[in-house]
């Protein structure tokens, strides 16, 4: 069985490359398909148009992605965590995708669905579950 040799030491990855990192995960992770709940109680399923690539995903959504440290209270990384996962920041990205099937326009009578997701990524560019 072949183990994967881990570098001696990585660089940290420029606020750039954690941009592009973290979309190159986003755009991969898409699943096309979200539900929810409204407040009445009633569920929600959209089938979403997914983005090709990161251009087209930048193209639809310009200003998407902010590199933030975590040092708001509800976002805070205790120094032991850092030091464990080997992080090196994080990337905001928001993302408005067009929606393809709504199963309940009555409750969600929207053409767009909005997200905002955090992705995480370590000192090698990986990218990592806190």
């Amino acid at each position: 069985m072949a183990t994967r040799k881990l570098p001696y030491f990585c660089v940290e990855p420029t606020d750039g490359e954690l941009v592009d990192l973290a979309l190159d995960y986003i755009v991969e992770a898409q699943t096309g398909s979200v539900s929810g709940l409204v407040p009445e109680g009633q569920r929600y399923q959209l089938r979403l148009i997914t983005f090709p690539d990161r251009q087209a995903f930048l193209d639809a959504n310009p200003e998407c992605c902010e590199v933030f440290t975590r040092q708001a209270v509800a976002e805070h990384i205790s120094p032991a965590q850092r030091d464990r996962s080997n992080y090196s920041g994080s990337v905001r990205i928001r993302a408005t995708y067009k929606v393809r099937t709504n199963s309940n326009q009555e409750f969600y009578p929207h053409n767009t669905y909005t997200n905002t997701r955090v992705v995480h990524v370590d000192k090698c560019r990986q990218i990592i579950n806190l």
